[in-house]
């Protein structure tokens, strides 16, 4: 209002006239910075030489087919109270994509997230290595209401079934298996 006011008196003209020229001018010194401004942001994300963590191979930034399907059949899965955590495999570390597919509770996720991360990333790789007895392995996933596990497809995670009698193979494919904890 004050701009056009100014206006009005410098050139002599309506105001009626002047408030749509100083609404076009500030339109157009905003598409003058923002478009320059948001060019060089989609640059910056885009190109690799700007966004080194675009050439690494993780799920994080192409989650795999196989991984969605595992994720979309644990999302139909019934949880209960003490059954609602999921816990995922060390070596496949997919843990902060549970809650986004499932609507889960991961046990781990993103370590600014995680509330005593390195404790629970220990006991995950305990548990996942085979270092605890079926005894505590039942204790520590019923202590942390953990109902789902997700591993990667190897014969050390399929080792998991042998040693822990109250896991149940739900799910397999190339990459992944979806295992529940059974006999509470």
């Amino acid at each position: 209002h004050v701009l056009s006011q100014i206006l009005t008196k410098v050139l002599k003209i309506r105001a009626t006239s002047i408030e749509p020229l100083c609404l076009a001018f500030v339109v157009l010194m905003y598409l003058f910075f923002t478009i320059p401004s948001l060019f060089v942001q989609v640059q910056k994300r885009v190109l690799p030489q700007a966004n080194p963590l675009l050439l690494l191979d993780t799920d994080y930034n192409h989650v795999p087919k196989m991984t969605t399907d595992a994720l979309s059949f644990l999302k139909n899965e019934p949880i209960s109270a003490t059954t609602s955590v999921v816990l995922t495999d060390p070596g496949r570390p997919i843990e902060i994509l549970v809650p986004v597919f499932t609507g889960k509770i991961s046990f781990t996720g993103h370590p600014i997230h995680t509330l005593y991360k390195e404790y629970k990333e220990n006991l995950g790789n305990q548990f996942f290595g085979g270092f605890i007895n079926s005894q505590d392995a039942k204790i520590f996933l019923q202590n942390h209401r953990i109902g789902y596990i997700i591993a990667s497809n190897s014969d050390a995670n399929h080792n998991l079934l042998e040693r822990y009698t109250f896991l149940t193979l739900l799910y397999t494919n190339p990459a992944t298996l979806i295992i529940k904890v059974t006999n509470f």
